[in-house]
């Protein structure tokens, strides 16, 4: 099992767009997806047809009150792709964990009892950083920063490389991380250029695949479907399945 969280230090990035978009896409390559949401907003349910979630059944008890994670796995319309839900319980979170010793271990652990259902777990954190945010890193091998293509979004990657190597330091240190630009605009000049000096520093970083400004993911959301089901030409579900062969062959070919 594969555990990928994706996080930024802000809202506005598509980050619950591409948690919900690349799970479509890796279920599309027969793996079975869990996708979880760490956010105390919740707003994953609603993208997905489910609703908002019920309080009682979501990733607070298990946190809060050491319910089985099995307990409050939602199936999905998508074959494969099962979720996890939020609520806005989780809030209490950030004074709840850090209570408890060695508290940035707790999704770790938690994570163990669908090892053997689930070929990649996909984390949704919140867009803060806390203690929420340290346990998903924390269990994560992998870390997806999407990014805008614009100075404000950039900086706060920045700042989120610099709290993620502390992080790896101290707690995780065989975490990787890549750089996802999303709601790229190619007919801005400033994002091709922001872009093209993103790929000059970062390297291997960055990811090849960027995610461009599409309605049709907008339509898919008042929908309730994923992208890839709703439009599965457009250009944003062929980005999304891009990202998911490069998430792969990254796996496939790790030590």
């Amino acid at each position: 099992m594969y555990v990928i969280a994706l996080s930024h230090g802000k809202g506005g990035v598509a980050k619950t767009t591409t948690v919900i978009s690349l799970g479509t896409a890796l279920t599309e390559h027969m793996k079975r997806v869990l996708l979880i949401d760490l956010d105390p907003q919740a707003g994953m349910s609603p993208l997905l047809g489910l609703g908002m979630p019920d309080p009682q059944w979501s990733i607070a008890q298990v946190f809060y009150d050491s319910a089985s994670i099995g307990r409050v796995i939602r199936h999905t319309d998508v074959l494969g792709l099962d979720i996890v839900p939020s609520s806005h319980e989780l809030s209490m979170a950030e004074q709840y964990l850090p209570l408890h010793r060695n508290y940035q271990y707790q999704l770790r652990r938690i994570l163990r009892e669908v090892e053997p259902i689930y070929d990649f777990v996909l984390l949704d954190c919140p867009p803060f950083l806390g203690a929420v945010t340290l346990n998903a890193i924390v269990a994560a091998h992998m870390l997806i920063i999407p990014t805008l293509p614009e100075m404000l979004s950039i900086a706060g990657m920045q700042h989120m490389r610099e709290w993620v190597n502390h992080a790896k330091i101290d707690n995780n240190p065989y975490l990787i991380y890549r750089i996802l630009i999303t709601m790229y605009d190619k007919r801005n000049r400033s994002h091709i250029e922001i872009t093209e000096k993103l790929r000059q520093r970062l390297g291997e970083e960055l990811f090849e695949t960027v995610i461009g400004v599409d309605n049709k993911v907008r339509e898919s959301q008042i929908l309730g479907k994923p992208v890839l089901v709703h439009a599965k030409k457009s250009r944003a579900s062929l980005q999304y399945r891009a990202l998911a062969q490069e998430v792969l062959n990254y796996v496939e070919r790790k030590p």
